[in-house]
């Protein structure tokens, strides 16, 4: 193995930022050159230069990139695999060079075009430069370097520029485009070799060359199909229409091309070597392959649809009147860019997890295609052949699309969703600019009206994207620098939060507008209920304590069934002795009228609201349960609001539907602080109860249970304290990343000094296992902060497991620290003290059933601080059998507490 199987040296981020980078340097002075040439030239002059570029296409495929991408695709890379891989590669572009050298007068004779054979010959140096960069090129790409290749780029187009523009400016026309190759090329390669420490040996192995060939023989044959498909299709207009036809679709092609190697290419590229270093995990392979789709339509579709909108004056504006022909093929190709800047995305997977076959036979289906479709579109003239190639690429989206499920296990709706908000987004903008284009007042400047549409449409798209998606935008804003992502973040809050404001409405409107459906429902003798995550009913352990307690006070009430509103696909959790049916109608504005006609019958209304009534996590879902509740309520459905806390910053829109809602909905809240904080807004009619979570059942038979007090009675301890501790992300949430690692070490730290000077046993157990809100990724990095002396006193539980394992394994602990409220009221049910790390005060209201007082709860800032932390730690294990008094004297109140209103209204 060589220090080619290190891992990337950047980020995803990072890499992908610095491949713009380098492409827009690789590509820049060259495009100010193209565009000066293109004002310069004529069609025909220019159809002569596409004539001369299949060659260097040939090379390309053959030389530059043979063997690139099995290096950046392949696990296992060995110093065999890439002597081989130059030695056959130096061969090969030294052959090629001769054959075209001597081939040149035949191939421009053919096509009648003399003037493309010096132009041919003068550019056959170019594939031995590529020969001797390919290795190096693609160890940098393996590596994610984009900032070395950046570099390397940009020096060599400054130098191949300016010979660019002197020769222009010195009257050498297609010749211009002959020197820019060779300087940029000679350039680049002396560059590369300074900045790769990787040098070849001379050896060829065959078995290695195999190896990389097997991969790169199904690429290199897609590469050739892609010549076919568009050189081929180049000459075939040659000879067909002529050299002025040429010109004119070869611009196109040119321009389009530009666009897709500043825009489209850089994405793709560094997700090949993204989603190969992915590929061994196939849930972070398919969530990077989600977020490079967004960026996709985001940041790529968009710019060929607007491009394509506005061709009608962008063409003559940029390249000059003479170009009008160019225009309708120009447009069509814009098309293809769009639809490209998914499917060619897709086929970077394919690539990157080593299906190489399925992006060769993808590639044969869409080139059969075109050349199919070429002969009847041939009599149109460039706008036809452009539409053979966009064909072909329709024709070819089916087989992309079952290659890409087949190989990476992406579902069918996993690509759609990805696509359609920002989709409809980018052609409704499009769509705008093209109408201000073609009914543009006559006498306005082609320059002013390509500007104003192409500026009115991005303005457009921005405004529809933020309202269409911003919660994913923020998300995808937390890899921004750090000094950038406050200000977006906050910003896409606001955007979000009034989104939310108008679908809730939207969904309401629609719901009160179904309200006289009651009299033709008939009555269901069950309740609906409504949990605080509806996407994953019971998904989390805190979730599934809610949801277990809630169930048992059904079976006390002598309730058989109920119906348990979710998302579509949502299984339910198993439970015996009540039979729950799913309503998969949650919060969609379609199934609004169902949601009406479902609560018009039922018996009863119970949103369990937890910590998702206040707004503070999404605005749309606080206004839909409370939208519901008064809905139910004034359709004279008992309606309860239960089990839930409120903020003391809760948001302004659900504090107003608060003030609404009709008093036929009763208002449960879980602690006195909650209660006190929420009658300053609706008055004295909140009640205080607990939360239905201490009516949970422990398990009878719990594997978690079993082996804590397995390990206890094996491990090397005398009489000193069992601790449960619990460091939750969630609780620290509002803290920075340092003081977050501040706290695993500060954790670490305590249970160093707890073992040695308390003779303590501590059993650090997760309470969520869910990837974005994981405690075991955090209690990991404590453990690692552990001394290996230490550690055979501390135990990290396994998981996943359910609430009830967890209250029935707190009877081991006599001490539990958390921030997790569901491990708190697990701890306290089974009579063991806690010490809590408090999260927008709803712990120390919870505490205060047991006249707990801020004595048991910690600020997230103390747990950054060892000595902080220790003492109190301390101070509670001192205290212990006091404090187990007090649990036992308020416990069976609190669960009575827990259950009486809504056993009451159960029993109704």
């Amino acid at each position: 193995m060589t220090a080619a199987d290190a891992s990337p040296r950047m980020s995803d981020t990072a890499g992908t930022v610095w491949a713009y980078i380098q492409n827009w340097s690789a590509r820049g002075i060259t495009l100010v050159v193209f565009f000066v040439l293109v004002r310069i030239l004529s069609p025909a002059e220019f159809g002569t230069f596409a004539v001369t570029m299949v060659f260097l296409t040939l090379g390309e495929i053959f030389v530059e990139q043979l063997f690139g991408h099995a290096i950046v695709q392949r696990q296992t890379l060995t110093d065999a695999h890439l002597n081989s891989a130059f030695a056959a590669t130096l061969a090969i572009g030294c052959g090629l060079a001769f054959g075209t050298f001597f081939a040149a007068p035949y191939f421009a004779s053919a096509f009648d075009s003399p003037d493309a054979a010096p132009l041919i010959k003068a550019l056959t140096p170019v594939f031995l430069f590529m020969a001797l960069a390919s290795v190096p090129a693609a160890l940098l790409h393996r590596a994610l370097d984009y900032r070395t290749l950046a570099r390397r780029t940009a020096l060599s187009n400054l130098l191949s520029g300016i010979v660019a523009i002197a020769a222009a400016l010195g009257g050498l026309g297609v010749w211009t485009f002959v020197l820019q190759q060779l300087v940029y090329q000679a350039v680049s390669t002396v560059v590369l070799w300074r900045s790769e420490a990787w040098r070849p040996h001379c050896a060829m192995d065959r078995t290695a060359l195999y190896e990389l060939f097997h991969f790169s023989g199904r690429v290199t044959l897609g590469k050739v199909l892609d010549l076919i498909e568009t050189r081929l299709v180049e000459l075939v207009v040659a000879k067909s229409l002529g050299i002025e036809a040429l010109g004119n679709f070869a611009l196109a092609v040119r321009a389009q091309m530009a666009a897709t190697q500043l825009i489209a290419a850089p994405l793709w590229l560094s997700s090949i070597s993204i989603f190969a270093h992915k590929q061994s995990d196939r849930e972070v392979l398919l969530a990077a392959v989600h977020d490079r789709s967004q960026l996709a339509a985001l940041l790529v579709m968009p710019v060929f649809l607007f491009a394509a909108a506005t061709g009608d004056v962008l063409v003559p504006t940029v390249f000059g009147e003479h170009w009008l022909s160019a225009v309708a093929p120009f447009q069509i190709l814009c098309l293809l860019g769009a639809l490209r800047s998914f499917t060619w995305l897709y086929l970077s997977l394919l690539q990157a997890v080593g299906a190489a076959g399925a992006v060769a036979a993808n590639t044969f289906a869409r080139t059969v295609a075109t050349i199919g479709a070429l002969p009847f579109l041939l009599p149109y003239g460039p706008a036809g052949v452009a539409t053979s190639l966009l064909i072909g690429q329709l024709a070819a989206l089916p087989f992309i699309f079952y290659s890409v499920l087949a190989s990476s296990g992406l579902k069918p709706m996993q690509i759609v969703s990805t696509a359609v908000k920002p989709s409809i987004c980018a052609i409704s903008a499009a769509v705008l600019g093209f109408i201000m284009v073609k009914f543009r007042p006559v006498g306005l400047p082609n320059l002013v009206a390509v500007s104003a549409g192409i500026a009115v449409s991005s303005f457009v798209f921005t405004l529809l994207i933020l309202f269409a998606m911003p919660g994913r935008l923020a998300q995808m804003a937390a890899s921004l620098p750090a000094r950038f992502v406050d200000p977006v973040v906050r910003f896409l809050d606001v955007v979000k939060r009034f989104e939310d404001s108008v679908r809730a409405g939207c969904y309401m409107a629609v719901l009160t507008a179904h309200g006289s459906v009651r009299a033709d429902t008939p009555p269901v003798e069950d309740a609906i209920l409504v949990f605080p995550d509806c996407c994953a009913v019971g998904g989390s352990v805190d979730d599934h304590a809610l949801f277990g307690g809630l169930i048992d006070l059904l079976r006390q009430s002598g309730a058989t069934t109920a119906r348990v509103v979710c998302h579509p696909g949502v299984q339910l959790p198993n439970v015996g002795g009540i039979t729950l049916n799913p309503l998969p109608i949650w919060g969609r504005l379609g199934f609004a009228r169902q949601m009406a006609r479902e609560l018009a019958g039922a018996s009863a209304l119970v949103v369990v609201g937890a910590d998702v009534l206040d707004g503070f996590y999404s605005r749309y879902e606080s206004l839909l349960r409370l939208g519901l509740a008064k809905f139910a309520a004034d359709h004279g459905v008992p309606a309860l609001l239960c089990s839930f806390s409120f903020n003391a910053h809760a948001d302004p829109a659900t504090v107003a539907a608060f003030r609404k809602l009709p008093p036929g909905v009763q208002l449960l809240c879980r602690d006195s602080v909650s209660r006190d904080r929420l009658q300053k807004i609706v008055g004295n009619r909140v009640q205080l109860t607990a939360d239905v979570a201490y009516l949970l059942s422990p398990s009878a038979e719990s594997q978690l249970g079993t082996g804590v007090a397995n390990w206890l009675s094996s491990c090397d301890r005398r009489s000193g304290p069992v601790i449960g501790w619990n460091l939750s992300p969630h609780s620290l949430l509002l803290l920075s990343t340092e003081q977050r690692s501040n706290a695993a070490k500060a954790s670490a730290n305590v249970i160093e000094r707890l073992v040695k000077e308390r003779d303590a046993s501590v059993v650090l157990i997760p309470h969520d296992f869910r990837k974005h809100a994981s405690d075991q990724a955090l209690l990991m990095e404590l453990l690692n902060h552990i001394p290996i002396a230490v550690r055979q006193r501390v135990m990290l539980a396994e998981g996943p497991y359910a609430a009830a394992d967890v209250k029935e394994v707190c009877q081991e602990f006599d001490l539990v620290l958390t921030g997790r409220m569901r491990l708190m009221i697990a701890a306290l049910g089974r009579n063991v003290p806690v010490l809590a790390v408090e999260y927008q005060g709803k712990f120390a209201g919870a505490l205060a059933h047991f006249d707990l007082t801020d004595a048991y709860v910690l600020q997230p800032q103390e747990v950054c601080s060892s000595e902080l932390l220790f003492k109190r730690v301390c101070v509670q294990l001192d205290e212990l059998p006091a404090t187990r008094i007090k649990i036992q004297i308020h416990l069976s109140r609190v669960q009575v507490l827990a259950s009486s209103h809504l056993l009451e209204s159960f029993r109704g």
